[in-house]
C-alpha cells in the first residue's frame, strides 16, 4: 500500500482529533440517559453516510444497533464489532479535565471513552476515509456493528447477530483493538474468556433482629461468607470441583505463551502488589492470567450495617471467567454441587445478567496473520500475539454463532490509559498509528 495514508494522516490530525473530542462529549454512560445516545447515534450515521456507507438501525428491546456497509473491489467482507457506551466516570473531582470535555495534555487526550472505546471506533472510520481519499474506493466490502450496550453486558446483541447472520457475513472480524503492554510493545489478542455473575443469598429470619438474638439465630452475613470461604484455599485458587474441567492446551497455544513477556516489576511498581498469588513469576504467570478461569468475589452485602443489629439477610456477588473449551453452564452446575457438599444447599443461588462464552480464533489463521504483518509493517515491530484476554466480552457472537475469525488489533491505549477510570486518556500519537494499522489491515485483508 502506497506510504500516502501517512501523507493523508500527517495532513489531517486537526481535523481528525476534533471530530475524536466531539465523539467522546456525548455522555453515553451505559445506564444512563437516552438523550446522549441518540445525539452520538446521530453523529455515527451521518459521519457512515457521508464516507458512503448504507446505514440501518437495527431494532432490539434495549437500544438499536448500528449496522452499516459499503462495497469494496474484491467480494471478501471484513466486519469491524465496535461500541459507543462508556462506564460512569464517577466524581469530576477525580478527573484532571472534565470526562466529557475531552481537552490534550502533553501530547495526551482526557475523556471518558478515548481508550474504551470511541477511540478504537472513530480510528476504524479514520483509516477507512483514508483509504477512500487515497485510493478512491475500499479493497474489500467494510461492514460496521456498532452498539451501545456492551458495558451492561451485550444483552441483545446475540439475538441481533443471529436475526442477521447473512448480512453480517464475512471472512474476518476486528473486534474494538486492545493496547500496549507494560513495556509499551503492541499487543494483539485472539480470544476472549467467558463470563457469568453468580448471586449467592441468604436468609435466617423475617426481618432484621437486634443483637440479643445473636446466641440462637444465625447471622445471615456470617453463613455467606463460610461458603465463600469454601471456595478457595490459602493462594485463592478456586477448590470447586469440576472448576477447571475442559481445559486444555495445543501446541500453538503453548509456543504463543512462551513468547510473552511477563513484567513482575510492573505489579511491585505500579500497582504496589507486594507479591503475587503463588509466587509466580514468568511463564508461570502468564499461564495463569490468561489460560486458566477464575473466580472473583466483588461484592459482600448484609441487610444491617449498625452494630447492635442482626443481619438476617445477606448476599454475595461472584463473578466467573472462563477460558475455551470450557461450558459455563457446566461449571454452574459443579458450583451449586460444591455449596450442597459442604452443608450450604439452603443458600440461595442464581445467574444474574447475560452469559458470555469463552472463545478463541485458531493462532495460525489467515487473519491472525494478516493483522500481525500489518502490525510490523506500521509499528516497526511484530506485535505481540496473546491466544486469549485477560477479560470478557461478547467475541463468541461472532467466533461461535456466526463462525467468523475474530481478533483484536492493537488498538489506541496502553498500559496507563486507566479504562473505567478517572483520568482515562490515549496517547495521540498512538492514535495515528492505529488509524495506520487498520488502513494496512484492510488493504491486506
Amino acid at each position: 500500500m502506497s506510504y500516502s495514508i501517512t501523507d493523508y494522516i500527517a495532513r489531517h490530525k486537526e481535523q481528525m482529533l476534533a471530530e475524536l473530542k466531539q465523539l467522546c462529549s456525548y455522555p453515553t454512560i451505559a445506564d444512563g440517559q437516552e438523550e446522549a445516545f441518540t445525539e452520538c447515534e446521530s453523529f455515527l450515521v451521518q459521519y457512515l453516510n457521508n464516507l458512503g456507507f448504507q446505514v440501518r438501525l437495527l431494532p432490539t428491546q434495549g437500544r438499536k444497533v448500528l449496522y452499516a456497509e459499503l462495497h469494496g473491489r474484491q467480494d471478501r467482507s471484513l466486519l469491524f464489532y465496535n461500541h459507543y457506551d462508556v462506564v460512569d466516570p464517577g466524581c469530576d473531582s477525580e478527573w484532571d479535565v472534565p470526562p466529557f470535555s475531552p481537552a490534550i495534555v502533553a501530547g495526551k487526550l482526557y475523556g471518558r471513552g478515548t481508550s474504551d472505546h470511541k477511540g478504537s471506533l472513530l480510528a476504524r472510520l479514520h483509516a477507512v476515509r483514508a483509504l477512500l481519499a487515497v485510493e478512491g474506493t475500499l479493497p474489500v466490502t467494510v461492514k460496521f456493528l456498532i452498539e451501545g450496550e456492551e458495558e451492561l453486558g451485550s444483552p441483545h446483541l446475540r439475538e441481533v447477530a443471529l436475526e442477521n447472520r447473512s448480512m453480517l457475513q464475512a471472512e474476518g472480524c476486528l473486534y474494538p483493538g486492545w493496547r500496549r503492554d507494560e513495556k509499551d510493545r503492541p499487543r494483539i489478542n485472539a480470544g476472549s474468556r467467558g463470563s457469568f455473575v453468580v448471586r449467592l443469598s441468604c436468609a435466617t429470619a423475617n426481618r432484621n433482629l437486634h443483637e440479643a438474638y445473636a446466641p440462637v439465630v444465625p447471622n445471615a452475613l456470617t453463613r455467606v461468607i463460610q461458603a465463600l470461604g469454601t471456595l478457595f484455599n490459602e493462594e485463592q485458587q478456586v477448590t470447586v470441583q469440576g472448576f477447571c474441567d475442559g481445559v486444555h492446551r495445543d501446541n500453538l497455544t503453548e509456543r504463543a505463551i512462551k513468547e510473552i513477556p511477563f513484567d513482575d516489576a510492573y505489579y511491585r511498581r505500579e500497582l504496589k502488589v507486594a507479591r503475587l498469588l503463588g509466587g509466580v513469576n514468568g511463564e508461570r504467570a502468564v499461564s495463569r492470567n490468561l489460560l486458566e478461569p477464575t473466580l472473583s468475589v466483588f461484592s459482600v452485602r448484609a441487610s444491617a450495617e449498625k452494630k447492635d443489629v442482626l443481619p438476617t439477610r445477606a448476599e454475595a456477588w461472584l463473578r466467573f471467567q472462563l477460558v475455551p473449551d470450557q461450558e459455563p453452564l457446566k461449571v454452574y452446575k459443579c458450583f451449586k454441587e460444591h455449596l450442597v457438599k459442604h452443608g450450604f444447599g439452603d443458600l440461595a443461588v442464581s445467574i444474574e445478567g447475560p452469559i458470555t462464552n469463552p472463545s478463541r480464533t485458531p493462532l495460525d489463521s489467515k487473519l491472525i496473520a494478516d493483522v500481525l504483518s500489518a502490525g510490523e509493517k506500521v509499528y516497526g515491530t511484530r506485535p505481540v500475539l496473546v491466544p486469549v484476554s485477560s477479560g470478557s466480552g461478547p467475541k463468541d457472537v461472532f467466533i461461535q454463532e456466526l463462525g467468523i475469525p475474530t481478533v483484536a488489533d492493537v488498538g489506541v491505549g496502553y498500559s496507563k490509559s486507566n479504562d473505567h477510570g478517572p483520568n482515562e486518556h490515549i496517547r495521540i500519537q498512538d492514535y495515528w498509528l492505529n488509524v495506520a494499522h487498520i488502513a494496512e489491515i484492510i488493504w491486506r485483508f
